[in-house]
């Protein structure tokens, strides 16, 4: 148990990740004083007693483990003939480092066709493209924070194109990734707390059933000719006033105008939009 929770944070080696996983696996065999058997440096020698015999294979052994625990089916496959942790790193390292152009020709497609997912979180792209920048650079090709920057601001959603304007008008000094980042979480907040103001107003304005169809995609003040898509008169079929403004129902009396809508076909208590 104690071995599967050492090694659960290291991204498990496949076709596309052998830099970050020999990155992670090193630093592990380091922290466990084990690298010098891995890199050979500390071999098993024929002068070794029993004691010093046992306690090289018991390293190697947990070397080996590491190894195994920490990658895929394939290059499992790879590595069932070895029997020392050493022969096991050095066959991967082989293997996927001779991929490594390859690799970085697919990585970098990647991260200039990463686009922000519908339903996802700030946080959660920007770790993306955070991830992506760390292995091109973990294979020797450089990803600048201006790059990373460049590639958050490009893919944000059009919602935040106010704060992209903003940010562009801030001092060079300023734009750092940190600070974007932290800038982008607090927008993320602001927008949510919105929505439900937003959403309400939507909802309230489609439950304006109109009084002369009734129907609730409209309001009879503001309905036309219903054949037709203009906003037309229903009295006199004119689309140079409301229906409610019209002269057939106003005639040549004027009114006083409502102090709540501006209208003058109403007095003020019987206005529609009255809190009454």
């Amino acid at each position: 148990m104690a071995a599967e929770n050492e090694t659960s944070g290291i991204e498990r080696l496949s076709d596309k990740n052998f830099q970050v996983w020999k990155f992670q696996i090193v630093i592990l065999f380091k922290a466990h004083d084990i690298y010098d058997i891995v890199s050979g440096k500390e071999k098993l020698l024929e002068t070794f007693d029993d004691k010093k015999k046992k306690e090289w294979e018991r390293k190697d052994a947990k070397a080996q483990k590491y190894i195994v625990s920490t990658i895929e089916k394939t290059p499992l496959m790879h590595i069932v003939n070895c029997t020392t942790s050493k022969q096991m790193f050095d066959k991967l390292c082989t293997i996927y480092e001779r991929d490594s152009e390859q690799q970085k020709y697919s990585l970098l497609q990647d991260f200039f066709n990463l686009k922000f997912e519908k339903g996802s979180d700030v946080v959660s792209h920007i770790s993306k493209i955070e991830n992506l920048a760390y292995r091109l650079k973990s294979i020797n090709q450089e990803v600048d924070e201006k790059m990373v920057i460049s590639k958050i601001l490009v893919t944000l959603p059009e919602q935040y194109k106010y704060f992209i304007s903003a940010w562009e008008s801030m001092s060079s000094e300023e734009k750092t990734l940190t600070n974007l980042t932290s800038r982008l979480i607090s927008e993320e907040s602001r927008c949510h707390l919105e929505e439900p103001k937003t959403e309400s107003l939507a909802f309230r304005a489609n439950e304006l059933a109109c009084f002369k169809y009734k129907k609730n995609q409209n309001i009879s003040r503001y309905y036309g000719n219903k054949n037709s898509d203009e906003k037309r008169c229903f009295k006199c079929n004119s689309n140079t006033h409301l229906a409610n403004l019209c002269s057939k129902t106003l005639g040549n009396n004027s009114r006083q105008c409502c102090r709540i809508c501006k209208k003058n076909n109403h007095a003020e208590k019987d206005c529609f939009f009255s809190s009454r």
